[in-house]
């Protein structure tokens, strides 16, 4: 055996394909997906609550809804709220993320298509009980305008120390020509083709007003060519993981894999899995997507997006002991 005593850190993952099914689609069939998780864990309720997309095909209501569920295994939920895109006046809904407030109180950062411009925004609501979490309650936190992009989405949410910090996808204004129509024709500058995806990072002292930190993470040149998009971050030894999806070519626009990244601050991520994905659904298009982790103790609790074969897109749960 090979002497690891100065491999400071690793985050053991887990087997995709032995995942267990929490949440089915709508209905069996091609682009009915459901996943997009984010998971918090309430020690005082002793419960998982999660946020999670639903998503009809394009012109049957795309990313119709984001709903609210808590467990107390992390296996089997009951619902307690939902936003929709109807509420929001929008085209579509993407990857929401929960935080609980060191004061008790729930925010939800709920990602959608800004009806007034048709690029990607972030709204926030909040509310004393997960279950009380409105649309009609939102208020601004970050918009494209606001930090002269043309799309921001898909947030991950935590703290240090007393900040919040709101990790996203976005895409920059661009450097050559192209038409506000092409770019938002779609309502969707992300699938475009001709705009890569990107991970950023913003910061708040309060969790509503939000300043621009920068870029984390940049597209590379192969399988995460148009999107590197960060899902979640796992601190362990002073070691902060991010687990990201990415995706090459337009073709596998919507069907994204995911690899790994390290940090020692932050700040610089270094890509693990440059060279290709490390996890993927052995099924349909094989895309494994949207992973959020809660740590309890020893154990890692996963839970992702996972294609099947109807092609249609489920929500899994992988328990993994490093004690």
């Amino acid at each position: 055996m090979a002497d690891a005593d100065r491999q400071w850190s690793s985050l053991p993952l887990f087997e995709p394909d032995s995942g267990t099914v929490i949440v089915e689609p709508d209905r069996p069939e091609r682009d009915f997906w459901v996943g997009a998780p984010s998971v918090v864990y309430d020690g005082q309720r002793q419960r998982f609550v999660m946020a999670y997309r639903v998503r009809h095909p394009i012109g049957r209501g795309r990313g119709i809804a984001c709903r609210i569920a808590e467990s107390a295994d992390g296996m089997k939920f009951t619902p307690l709220a939902e936003i929709t895109a109807d509420e929001l006046h929008s085209a579509s809904i993407e990857r929401s993320a929960l935080q609980l407030t060191p004061a008790g109180s729930w925010r939800l950062y709920c990602s959608y298509v800004d009806p007034a411009d048709r690029r990607w925004r972030i709204d926030l609501i909040e509310a004393h009980d997960p279950a009380d979490l409105k649309a009609a309650d939102r208020q601004p936190a970050l918009t494209a305008e606001e930090f002269d992009l043309e799309g921001v989405k898909d947030p991950f949410v935590f703290m240090v120390g007393p900040v919040t910090y709101i990790m996203v996808n976005f895409v920059s204004r661009p450097d050559f020509p192209i038409s506000a129509d092409e770019m938002h024709g779609t309502e969707n500058a992300f699938a475009t083709g001709r705009l890569r995806s990107k991970t950023g990072l913003a910061y708040s002292v309060d969790g509503i007003h939000f300043e621009w930190a920068g870029t984390l993470l940049e597209p590379g040149s192969g399988w995460d060519y148009l999107l590197a998009r960060g899902s979640t971050i796992v601190p362990r030894d002073g070691v902060y993981w991010m687990l990201f999806d990415g995706r090459s070519h337009t073709g596998e626009t919507y069907q994204d894999r995911a690899g790994l990244a390290v940090s020692f601050d932050l700040k610089t991520f270094v890509k693990v899995d440059a060279g290709g994905p490390r996890l993927w659904s052995k099924q349909g298009s094989g895309s494994l997507r949207y992973i959020d982790v809660v740590v309890r103790g020893t154990t890692l609790h996963y839970f992702y997006e996972y294609a099947r074969d109807d092609g249609a897109h489920e929500l899994r749960h992988s328990v993994v002991e490093t004690g």
